[in-house]
């Protein structure tokens, strides 16, 4: 078995995700596709501490920052992207016991 994409059914039937291989996930908009790669890389990167490349088409860099946070944290993704968070959730989270990989710095520029 891979690595767990945090789906347990996706996971039945890719066996996790396999070292070496690309995976690409697509849909019709609003059909939950990037709903989906983005778990899936969040699984990856966060619990299991593993590099990802994500890459998305139309989603900015907030939108993926945005459902990232939503899903870590008990907050309504809708209402954090619009900037309408209630009280309670404004609240600073306590403290993380997860320990962070260390960032990687990409160039996203051809070399000259």
């Amino acid at each position: 078995m891979g690595l767990s994409t945090g789906i347990r059914t996706l996971d039945d039937v890719l066996g996790g995700l396999q070292p070496g291989r690309f995976y690409l996930v697509a849909a019709a908009p609003g059909a939950g596709s990037s709903l989906i790669a983005t778990a899936a890389a969040r699984t990856s990167a966060l619990d299991q501490h593993q590099p990802v490349l994500y890459a998305a088409s139309g989603l900015t860099r907030a939108d993926i920052a945005a459902r990232i946070v939503a899903a870590h944290l008990p907050v309504d993704y809708r209402r954090l992207r619009a900037g309408r968070l209630t009280p309670p959730n404004r609240t600073t989270p306590q403290p993380s016991t997860t320990t962070w990989p260390k960032p990687r710095s990409i160039s996203t520029t051809a070399p000259t």
